[in-house]
C-alpha cells in the first residue's frame, strides 16, 4: 500500500497491522485475519487511490470487525478502531449501525453528554 492510500482504507490496514493477534490457533488466523487482510489489500490495489463507494466500505468494516473479532481484541478496542476507521470514512453517516457509539464520559457532564449522543445515534440509525 502506498503512502498516499486513501484514508479509510489506510486506517482500515493500520487498525488491523496495530491490533495484536491474542488468538493461536493457527487455522483460525490464516482463514479470518490473513485471508481477509489480503482480499482488502486487493481492495486498495484495485481502487488505485479512489475511495471505495458505499457497499465496499460497508464491505471493508464488516471484514475489519471480524478480523478484529477473530484476533481477540477487546470489545472496547474493537469499537475504539471501528469509530477511528469510520471517522475517516467518505460513507461514514450512512455506515454508522457498524459502530456503536463510544461509551459514556464520566462526571457531572455526564448526562448531557450521554443524552446528546443518544440522540445522535437515534439519527444515524433512521433510514434515509
Amino acid at each position: 500500500m502506498s503512502q498516499d492510500a486513501p484514508t479509510f482504507l489506510g486506517t482500515v490496514i493500520k487498525a488491523i497491522a496495530c491490533t495484536p493477534n491474542q488468538s493461536f490457533d493457527r487455522a483460525s488466523y490464516e482463514r479470518d485475519v490473513v485471508a481477509p487482510t489480503r482480499s482488502i489489500r486487493q481492495l486498495v490495489k484495485e481502487l488505485d487511490e479512489r475511495e471505495p463507494d458505499e457497499a465496499q466500505a460497508r464491505e471493508v468494516l464488516e471484514k475489519l470487525r471480524a478480523i478484529l473479532e477473530a484476533k481477540k481484541v477487546s470489545p472496547e478496542e474493537r469499537d475504539a478502531w471501528m469509530r477511528e476507521v469510520l471517522a475517516g470514512s467518505p460513507h461514514g453517516d450512512r455506515l454508522a449501525d457498524l459502530v456503536p457509539p463510544p461509551p459514556p464520559p464520566a462526571g457531572p457532564a455526564a448526562a448531557d453528554e450521554i443524552r446528546a449522543r443518544a440522540k445522535q445515534w437515534s439519527e444515524a440509525l433512521q433510514p434515509a
